[in-house]
């Protein structure tokens, strides 16, 4: 059970690798000076249709959309998640290794416990 939870973990660490953004893929992205520099709707009305720059992001949208900074931050905490899922994935490593060890022991002593019983009864019947 503990090694399919271990597949499990290396699975999803697997596919949060596979779909998180990497620092390099977020440096090509906008700035809030990039988009305070693009054309506003008074720009675009000779250049497009009414239903054209209805469906366009304006200033006011743009603002409450996330920063460079904000995904800089988030960049440096999902490093940190994936950091720490590779220390738990250790941990439980580490932790099925010690629970299997501790089986074999106690199937020792069992086996053990058994046999000395048994030489006991054998006394008490000499």
């Amino acid at each position: 059970m503990s090694e399919q939870l271990l597949q499990q973990m290396v699975n999803e660490i697997k596919d949060i690798k596979s779909n998180m953004a990497m620092k390099r893929d977020l440096e090509y992205m906008a700035t809030k000076d990039d988009l305070s520099s693009m054309a506003t709707k008074d720009d675009l009305s000779s250049m497009a249709t009414k239903k054209d720059i209805e469906s366009m992001a304006t200033k006011d949208d743009l603002s409450s959309m996330a920063t460079k900074k904000d995904i800089e931050s988030m960049a440096k905490q999902i490093d940190r998640n994936f950091e720490q899922i590779v220390r738990n994935s250790e941990k439980l490593n580490d932790l099925s290794n010690n629970q299997n060890r501790h089986e074999k022991i106690l199937e020792t002593l069992s086996v053990r416990s058994i046999e000395q019983e048994g030489k006991i009864r054998n006394l008490k019947q000499v």
